[in-house]
């Protein structure tokens, strides 16, 4: 299940702990920042909500057309942001009155907030684009993948892709020796190696194409080996002892 880069099945299982927890109120954000419940959507192009009183720095708009998802199309005459963890906040977000849900648009929210959202089966994470360090993550409840803003869930990745890995990965998997070139690897009180075996550069530098198919097949053993190319002249000597 674990389809998320930089974590082990140690983080993935911490962050199902937390996840299936029971909330507290302490850790719900109150005031200007979420209170209610938002839905990732795949498929939405800006942000939605139908609540203003969560907007801040609400400016108006002209008429933008809003295409729901029963099919419906209706107006959005504003625009503002939303708080909606301590990280993450929503830019350009378009008041709906009457909407009765709160959309994220997981396209808008790559390109404003410098992440990467990986979903599995029953969970889904946002991690940094660089450190692939998480910063939210949350789980899929009939058929959706709803918000939840957890501070305690960053406290599990610290540490969990070191500097010296990271620059490995993100510069094509080069050799120790070029590695250690980066001012940012000289100085750091990181390790300056990896951590375990890189999978990837094994891989990497096999050269040979592999074998083509071929419907020759052995009836006896050595058949395959063919004639040799080459003649070869050699001179034998006997010996023998006939005591």
């Amino acid at each position: 299940m674990n389809g998320l880069s930089g974590l082990n099945k140690e983080h993935v299982q911490a962050i199902l702990n937390i996840l299936h927890a029971e909330t507290s109120s302490s850790e719900r954000m109150t005031g200007k920042n979420c209170n209610f419940e938002w839905i990732l959507d795949t498929g939405a192009s800006q942000h939605v909500t139908g609540e203003q009183s969560h907007l801040i720095e609400v400016t108006p708009i002209h008429s933008c057309s809003v295409g729901l998802p029963d099919g419906r199309t209706t107006h959005a005459t504003m625009k503002g942001r939303v708080k909606i963890s301590e990280f993450i906040t929503l830019d350009h977000v378009l008041y709906v009155s009457g909407l009765d849900c709160h959309l994220i648009s997981v396209s808008q929210l790559v390109d404003q907030s410098n992440c990467i959202v990986t979903f599995t089966d029953s969970i889904y994470a946002i991690q940094d684009l660089h450190s692939r360090n998480l910063i939210e993550a949350g789980e899929r409840r009939d058929g959706l993948f709803y918000f939840r803003g957890f501070s305690a869930l960053h406290a599990i990745t610290v540490g969990c892709l070191p500097d010296y890995e990271m620059w490995h990965r993100h510069l094509e998997h080069p050799s120790d020796r070029v590695l250690k070139l980066l001012p940012a690897i000289r100085t750091s009180s990181t390790p300056k190696k990896l951590n375990r075996v890189c999978e990837v550069c094994p891989q990497a530098k096999q050269v040979h194409d592999p074998y083509p198919l071929s419907e020759n097949k052995a009836s006896n053993v050595f058949d395959l080996m063919g004639a040799l190319q080459n003649t070869f002249h050699m001179s034998c000597c006997v010996f023998s002892d006939t005591c």
